[in-house]
């Protein structure tokens, strides 16, 4: 069984997405989930990049029922697909969360989370899905240059990093669960951490050791931007 969050079963919602190989497998790349409307699943356009048709991706809807897309809708500009599928057995629908009237978009510290579908490699080289509830905040607006997908558009920094997996995840607010807001779309290496060591000899002198690390956080492609294309699916 699912794990509920604040009211949301997520099973409901969000759902994995696989896309078939030559050899008639679907092998796992991300996430998806309902939006707008019964039918309509929306993720990351580059969880889907290798399918040449959508009847190549794959969706698990639960209990190891697997539903095929019947048509893929991209988004011009964002990083963002619309794959449509089955509407009696498609998940439910996440609404659009759009920012408070008084402000141009949602401030940053807004209490937000994701869940998605992250995998882990095992030791006999399959891969096994572990469903990830994120909670964070939103800490940054800025404009994303995408290096996967070419593409530039309006995207959020998240205060977590996000696991191979989980692209294509809902980000939604904690005050308002089944409401969307942005689309995880991949991972930003935000800043270098310095760590100093330092080591005294007997003789009095001193050794100063330095290493340092990059902290990553997950970028969401903004919904509230795209109205206008969510609308017209």
């Amino acid at each position: 069984m699912m794990p509920q969050y604040s009211g949301l079963a997520p099973s409901k919602y969000i759902c994995p997405l696989g896309v078939l190989d030559d050899d008639g497998i679907a092998r796992f790349a991300g996430t998806g989930f309902g939006i707008q409307r019964r039918g309509v699943v929306l993720t990351a356009s580059h969880v889907v990049a290798n399918a040449t048709s959508p009847d190549e991706i794959i969706l698990g809807i639960g209990e190891g029922r697997l539903l095929r897309a019947h048509h893929i809708e991209r988004h011009p500009e964002t990083d963002l697909a619309a794959l449509f599928i089955d509407s009696d057995r498609a998940p439910s629908c996440f609404s659009l969360g759009e920012p408070p009237e008084e402000w141009g978009d949602f401030p940053l510290g807004t209490e937000i989370s994701s869940y998605g579908f992250p995998y882990r490699d095992e030791s006999n080289g399959r891969k096994t899905l572990e469903p990830r509830l994120m909670r964070g905040h939103i800490q940054r607006h800025f404009r994303h240059v995408s290096h996967r997908s070419r593409r530039h558009f309006h995207a959020i920094e998240l205060s977590f990093p996000i696991s191979l997996g989980q692209s294509g995840s809902p980000v939604f607010l904690d005050h308002a669960v089944r409401s969307a807001i942005a689309v995880v779309t991949d991972n930003f290496d935000s800043s270098r951490v310095l760590e100093v060591e330092e080591e005294y000899k007997q003789d009095g002198g001193r050794e100063v050791h330095k290493t340092s690390r990059i902290v990553s956080f997950g970028i969401g492609a903004v919904l509230w931007r795209h109205t206008d294309w969510l609308a017209a699916l």
